[in-house]
């Protein structure tokens, strides 16, 4: 029940909630926001005011009367939209602060502040009025002091903050009246009752209420105010569409300045309204409805899509201010939320068109919809809108890429003889039918439609010729029989049948977006349909055949945008042209272009620096930083556009790679092969080639191919080899994995095959006969024939000996690599990365040494935030004590580890818990044990994560104390950072990493597998003895284990 009796500007902050919380308002902010939300309420609910319920809402002013009597509407222009109300008082702030900290009761000026509230809830406009003579009150008489009337006091509409184009013509043309003031209480300087000078106050006071009465009469016109379109209201049916519940679109173009003057002067008219002419004779004419040409005039729905930014800006306010008038607050306050995230998101100039269709979409669905919130914002529909829109700008200007290449091919039809016309200039603007030139053929006897040839006017076959005797508009297929759909490839690019079985797929030509590749679209297409991989791979053949999407669609130039190169292309400038004529003879560049004419060919474009990366043979790599420009919001990289979670692909892993050998019968070889220049053979779709323009020495060149430096590079190729292995698989040839463009291939011998000399069913032939077929391009030079040794990943693989180990080159490589870590050097970020890529890296080969590399980790995360690339920093000895381990490591004869298939999980129960209050519980094969932990052994970096790693490995201890080797224990444990570093095999914790290293060297020595699983605490049995406690139905082991000595000044 509402019950607010206390004045608003004396309440505390929580009795400001508290009355939010009655009117159902949100109850977040300050103090003056508070007040400023509850005075909004009072101002759009002047039905309250007589309720003695919501009094302090509306505070009575001194000599007027309640504020209930004055209208809500001639207030709307001291409170726009959702803010507060405007503050006379500058240091209302502090004021307000004040207020909070003292309490209400002691203040003896409550009177006054309340009158000064009143002035601010209540501001009036009381016309204009002479202003009246100042006496000074030291010259004035008693009786001229009496006489005097004080002017009202006036709101100015220019000096108003929250002034609008209504708000300014209610103020002018509608000014609040006067109110005669109730009889007011006695007051100190009044006289006495019963009094001669009382009977004269009392005359007076007649007086003035007479004047005032008379002051109200005036005339409400503003001397010099002049009429202008901001001064007429929006129609009213849409105040009606509001009231009943919104039940109509409102087309913002039907609330602008203009649309609101011609409605009130009747100069516009709906669609089905129209106009009766009457005649001289009295009768009246009705046009028809259907010749109407207000008909063809577009609609308000029409031309809201073309509003400008300064129209929506007019029509907003409108619309503001009638949902203020005829929704519930909450309604407001969520429009108002949605008008400013449009307002003032800072990409509202440069993605207008894209927001205003947002806007339209997010108020029409407020029609059919009426729970959805549109303070909200709208993530998929605004990327529907995006999407619509930007397919449509590409559509647009691919159409004007193609009419500029037409535009410079011959044109042997454009004669004076075209269409027949003749010589004579008044026979050719004349109403006779002129015979037609088919554009396919050149021939006058039909159309285009009709046309039954097989090739081009210059000689060239025609790609979708029309089969003898079939209608205008057949199924045309191609010299492949490839039926495609004409409602997708007719230039709508849609097609309502869902059933359609023809393709879809754009096959307009492009002179200057070509499609370059190696691959034999029909012999993929093939492939994939004998197989019955078509349907899984369709992405793949449609991308062969009219190129791959690179995912910077989203991408809309609305400008030419072309960085500087990097310095390392410009140090080699003979690199970076050698590779652009390479490019160019392999027609996988086009060029080159001046920028001002490429971009009139494709419209705005944007380049990426180029960059060169050494390789491993002494040359160069080129690239393109597409990640570049970094940190910078207004200006987003192409890689910053691309959504890498819409592209999948499989990759040859080390643990995949490890199954193999792993699993690998006796006599197997293993053949490893790699694709010339594999991300060049996948060509960009046309519609984004924009975005991959290569800048150098002021000329430009298109890029059709995908390019290194690119996010989505790897998976487009990765989804094609992903293609070509199930190929290979469909055909017999099994388990074949790569990583990028290195594949490594099995050889399984053949069954009954004898080992001394094993049959293989396909050789390095039946590879390269497949690859020949679909035009993938095997890099022979890089072919290494099958062999029981191979290189992948960097790792040298043994099958026979199940061994993995790094190379001897590779050794001397990452040694060189670590001979600068040494104490007192000191080493940038971009150094400290590197060496610990490649350690990570070594670490796949050697598990053991993965708890060596926390500390350089921790060395790397210290650069985060600092100011400069080029910062140089020493490590702490921890890092150069893992140093000297690597380098131990990395010195020995062999430097892997040898891989074995784990065995089967065993049934031997394995329960591990530790607690602060007490200490380790561990339930091992039907019995438990305990250790207590000494009291202060948390500190120094010893954490519950140190006593449950400790758990561990006493569990170990116990276990190989009882004789187990070579077995495969599930532990379970409740704490899951335990099992998700022990999965890792390292920790963030340098005493649990020392703890991990302890636990490997067990399981190492003892052949033992692990493998945690989590349970709550409730369902841990170790629980209780970790608690000091026993377990009633589970007997104690007797076992006892031998600690490490580090432990023991930590257990009791």
């Amino acid at each position: 029940m509402v019950n607010i009796r206390r004045p608003i500007s004396t309440m505390l902050k929580a009795n400001l909630v508290n009355a939010c919380q009655q009117l159902r308002l949100p109850t977040n902010g300050t103090v003056k926001t508070l007040r400023a939300r509850l005075r909004s309420f009072a101002r759009h609910h002047p039905e309250f005011a007589g309720d003695p319920r919501y009094a302090g809402l509306y505070p009575r002013r001194r000599g007027h009367g309640p504020p209930s009597t004055v209208s809500a509407d001639s207030d709307s222009s001291d409170e726009s939209d959702n803010r507060a109300s405007p503050e006379p008082n500058a240091n209302e702030e502090n004021h307000n602060h004040h207020i909070d900290d003292q309490d209400p009761a002691d203040d003896n000026d409550g009177e006054d502040n309340n009158d000064n509230d009143s002035d601010r809830e209540w501001p009036e406009f009381r016309g204009i009025l002479p202003q009246p003579r100042s006496a000074s009150p030291s010259t004035a008489s008693a009786s001229d002091r009496a006489s005097t009337v004080a002017p009202p006091r006036s709101v100015s509409v220019e000096n108003s903050r929250f002034s609008t184009p209504n708000n300014h013509h209610e103020r002018l043309v509608s000014p609040r009246p006067f109110e005669l003031a109730p009889p007011s209480h006695h007051s100190a300087h009044s006289p006495p009752p019963n009094s001669p000078q009382h009977q004269a106050f009392v005359d007076n006071s007649s007086n003035i209420q007479t004047q005032d009465i008379n002051l109200a009469r005036r005339s409400t016109r503003v001397p010099g105010a002049t009429i202008s379109n901001t001064a007429y209201p929006p129609p009213p049916r849409f105040r009606q569409y509001l009231k009943n519940g919104w039940t109509h679109h409102i087309p913002l173009t039907a609330l602008t300045d203009r649309a609101c003057a011609n409605e009130a002067m009747g100069k516009s008219r709906a669609r089905n309204e129209f106009t009766l002419t009457f005649r001289a004779d009295g009768s009246f004419a009705v046009p028809n409805p259907h010749s109407s040409p207000l008909q063809e005039q577009p609609t308000d729905e029409d031309d809201e899509h073309k509003i400008s930014f300064h129209q929506w800006l007019q029509a907003w306010r409108r619309l503001l201010d009638l949902i203020r008038e005829c929704l519930p607050p909450l309604d407001f306050s969520m429009w108002q939320a949605h008008y400013d995230r449009i307002f003032h998101d800072r990409t509202l100039s440069e993605y207008w068109p894209v927001w205003r269709e947002y806007d339209i979409l997010v108020r029409q669905q407020a029609v059919y919809d009426k729970k959805f919130d549109p303070s909200v914002f709208q993530k998929d529909t605004f990327a529907a809108v995006e999407r619509r829109l930007r397919d449509a700008e590409n559509n647009q200007r691919l159409n004007n890429a193609i009419n500029a290449a037409l535009r410079q091919l011959p044109k042997p039809f454009r004669s004076t003889s075209y269409r027949g016309s003749p010589s004579n200039p008044d026979q050719s603007s004349s109403s006779q039918e002129q015979p037609y030139r088919c554009l396919i053929c050149g021939s006058r006897a039909h159309r285009p439609k009709q046309c039954d040839a097989k090739s081009l006017a210059n000689g060239k076959p025609l790609l979708l010729p029309r089969p003898n005797g079939h209608p205008p508009y057949p199924n045309r297929p191609d010299n492949q029989n490839i039926t495609y759909c004409f409602g997708w490839n007719g230039g709508k690019q849609r097609c309502n049948d869902t059933k359609c079985t023809r393709r879809h797929a754009l096959i307009h030509s492009n002179p200057f977006f070509p499609i370059v590749t190696p691959f034999n679209p029909d012999a993929w297409d093939s492939a994939l349909s004998s197989s019955n991989l078509r349907e899984e791979f369709s992405d793949v053949a449609d991308g062969i055949r009219f190129s791959f999407d690179m995912g910077t669609s989203s991408i809309i130039n609305t400008y030419t945008y072309i960085p500087p190169n990097h310095k390392s292309a410009t140090l080699h400038p003979n690199t970076i042209i050698d590779n652009i004529k390479s490019e160019l003879q392999a027609h996988r560049y086009s060029g080159p272009f001046h920028p001002d004419r490429l971009t009139q060919i494709i419209g705005h474009f944007r380049s990426s620096p180029l960059g060169l990366v050494p390789k491993s043979d002494g040359g160069f790599r080129l690239i393109q930083d597409f990640s570049f420009p970094r940190g910078n919001p207004s200006i987003l990289s192409v890689n910053a556009h691309i959504d890498l979670s819409n592209f999948h692909c499989n990759w040859g892993t080390f643990n995949k790679i490890s199954d193999i050998v792993i699993s690998a019968p006796k006599g197997t070889l293993m053949a490893t092969m790699d694709v010339d220049s594999a991300f060049r053979r996948c060509p960009i779709h046309p519609s984004q080639r924009q975005n991959f323009i290569v800048h150098w020495e002021g000329l430009c060149y298109i890029d059709h191919c995908a390019p290194f430096g690119a996010a989505s590079s790897g998976f487009v190729f990765g989804r094609v080899a992903d293609a070509f292995v199930a190929i290979l698989e469909s055909r017999g040839i099994t388990s074949v994995i790569n990583w990028v463009d290195d594949f490594a291939i099995p050889f399984y011998p053949v069954q009954n095959s004898r080992p001394s000399q094993p049959t293989f069913s396909f050789t390095l032939e039946t590879l390269y006969q497949i690859a020949s077929d679909l035009g993938w391009p095997w890099k022979q030079s890089k072919t290494r024939p099958p062999a029981p040794q191979f290189t992948y990943l960097g790792f040298l693989w043994d099958i026979p000996n199940k061994t993995v180990e790094i190379p001897l080159n590779k050794k001397t490589k990452y040694l060189k690599k670590l001979e600068p870590w040494v104490p007192g050097s000191k080493f940038t970020r971009r150094e400290a990365e590197n060496l610990l890529g490649t350690l990570v890296h070594c670490s796949l080969a050697i598990p053991t040494s993965r708890t060596h590399l926390p500390p350089l980790t921790h060395f790397v995360a210290s650069f985060n935030g600092s100011s400069s690339p080029h910062i140089r920093k020493s490590p702490n000895s921890s890092v150069f004590k893992d140093i000297e381990w690597w380098t131990l490591t990395l010195s020995s004869n062999f430097c892997g580890s040898t891989l074995s298939p784990p065995p089967p999980p065993c049934d031997i129960s394995f329960w591990v818990d530790a607690s602060t209050s007490w200490g380790i519980g561990v339930v091992f094969d039907g019995e438990w044990s305990s250790w207590k932990l000494k009291e202060g052994w948390q500190g120094d970096g010893r954490t519950i994560g140190w006593a449950e790693f400790l758990a561990i490995e006493f569990g170990l201890l116990l276990a190989i104390k009882k004789g187990h080797s070579n077995i495969h224990f599930i532990i379970h444990s409740d704490n899951q950072g335990v099992i998700f570093a022990f999965s890792k095999g390292r920790s963030r914790s340098l005493h649990q990493n020392q703890v991990l290293q302890r636990i490997n060297s067990l399981c190492a020595l003892h052949s033992i597998w692990i493998t945690c699983r989590y349970v709550s605490s409730a369902s841990n049995l170790a629980d209780a003895p970790s608690r000091g406690l026993n377990i009633p139905h589970l007997t104690r082991s007797t076992t006892n284990i031998d600690i490490p000595p580090s432990l023991l000044p930590f257990l009791s």
